[in-house]
């Protein structure tokens, strides 16, 4: 089996349609089909979110650092990491959020979610950050199976909530923090 090329690079608004595609991707492969969550609401909220505009406008941001994720030179995956105030159930006040980090399905279970993750934490540590801290719906079990494998911890809890077609919607999401190392 040949070894396979995993690279991490911050991404410029050249990349810019490539994450609105793989953000609009990976949250559907995610999210269709669990609890509420039909194509139907999916496809209202990332055509909401996953815009040219406002990736365009996270990448001009300095409190905003985009990593991108390519396997034998396709991308599959990134991370977004943003300087903002943290929850008050992070008791770290030096804590950046880690709004991101997605991973086309097809990508999933090659080592570059560890890649990712291993890069995500030297960038906080690079910026000058003593940990990072992430919201995950408590249903989306992959996930929190992913963060909690990687040393997060559990600290507490917000409602993250968005509106669809008139109708408010709003999901519990657990609160999980990492010292950065």
């Amino acid at each position: 089996m040949r070894e396979q090329m995993i690279k991490i690079f911050e991404p410029d608004q050249r990349h810019v349609e490539r994450i609105v595609s793989i953000g609009t991707q990976t949250f559907a492969e995610t999210f269709v089909g669990m609890q509420y969550y039909t194509a139907e609401i999916v496809e209202g909220y990332t055509s909401q979110t996953f815009t040219a505009a406002k990736i365009a406008k996270d990448l001009a941001d300095p409190k905003v650092t985009f990593l991108l994720a390519e396997i034998d030179g396709e991308l599959a995956g990134y991370a977004k990491l943003i300087d903002r105030p943290a929850e008050d159930c992070v008791k770290d006040r030096n804590a950046i959020y880690l709004e991101r980090i997605y991973l086309l399905k097809s990508f999933q279970r090659r080592g570059l979610g560890q890649a990712l993750m291993d890069e995500v934490n030297r960038r906080a540590k690079k910026l000058g950050f003593d940990s990072m801290w992430l919201s995950v719906w408590e249903y989306n079990t992959p996930a929190v199976s992913f963060y909690r494998k990687h040393g997060f911890e559990h600290v507490g809890e917000w409602d993250w909530a968005f509106e669809f077609a008139g109708k408010k919607y709003v999901d519990r999401d657990w609160i999980f923090v990492l010292p950065v190392t």
